[in-house]
């Protein structure tokens, strides 16, 4: 074995031991299993939801659980071993920087991607003796499960940067969650407080959705389905014309950025 599969193997063994990650999994799991046979309780339906609407409910849920396991599983990856006083001694072993950090993000990556795998194949078994057409249904699920995968390894790479630069856990996880509060909760109302303002500038609210990863996450589904009826923030790009793989690709983009801002950081760092 190479070192970056050991390391990986470690950090593998170590995440999936922790209680709040098993913890979001299951939750995870079980409100995918609501919103595929209860989504639309609320307007008096006991019928599974259309595809278009079941995905984007479902996209929905994604976007904000996602990003909290990734940072939930790496935030103190690299902080942690330090306030340990091993990250010292494992730097001190013939591996490089570079190494130890994609060792951690392949094996902190692996859990994700098994966590997201296994609530989607469990939310997808649990459909295909209700709905008549299942390959649509296969291929939806299809794309917003790489899709989220992708959202997660974004943030996933923001906590090993933020987790490279700052001194204790505690800051790193504050600042991570003050990240996810901002971009999962708090961006959209920013961006419709500025088309209610009315203040004319629509390609500025554009643009403000296109540089949160959260957002593109969403628009990816948002473009693949081209719902008939689709309200709030995303209604601004929901008929734009664009392809979804160009969200995709946007998400790819702040994947290599907040990666390579992570191997400068690490290997700039004063031990």
């Amino acid at each position: 074995m190479n070192i970056i599969s050991i390391i990986a193997a470690k950090e593998f063994r170590d995440g999936v031991r922790s209680r709040w990650v098993l913890l979001l999994s299951v939750l995870l799991t079980a409100l995918s299993l609501l919103i595929c046979h209860f989504g639309g309780a609320g307007s008096g339906s006991a019928e599974v939801l259309p595809l278009p609407q079941l995905l984007i409910s479902l996209s929905t849920l994604l976007a904000v659980m996602v990003p909290l396991i990734a940072i939930l599983l790496s935030y103190d990856a690299v902080v942690g071993e330090q306030e340990q006083g091993t990250l010292l001694l494992l730097l001190s072993y013939p591996l490089s920087r570079s190494q130890l950090l994609w060792g951690k993000f392949v094996g902190l990556g692996a859990i994700l991607v098994t966590t997201l795998l296994i609530a989607m194949l469990i939310s997808a078994g649990s459909l295909v003796n209700k709905v008549d057409a299942l390959l649509p249904l296969l291929l939806g699920l299809a794309q917003l499960t790489l899709n989220a995968m992708l959202l997660g390894l974004v943030f996933m790479a923001l906590a090993l940067w933020l987790s490279s630069r700052v001194i204790s856990k505690g800051r790193a996880l504050a600042q991570l969650f003050a990240l996810w509060f901002v971009l999962v909760l708090l961006w959209d109302l920013g961006v419709l407080a500025l088309l209610v303002a009315d203040l004319g500038m629509p390609q500025w609210a554009r643009m403000l959705m296109l540089v949160n990863p959260v957002d593109l996450f969403r628009l990816t589904t948002v473009l693949a389905q081209q719902p008939e009826t689709i309200n709030g923030v995303m209604a601004l790009l929901s008929g734009s014309g664009w392809h979804w793989s160009l969200a995709s690709l946007g998400l790819l983009l702040w994947l290599t950025l907040f990666g390579l801002l992570a191997r400068w950081q690490l290997r700039c760092k004063w031990l």
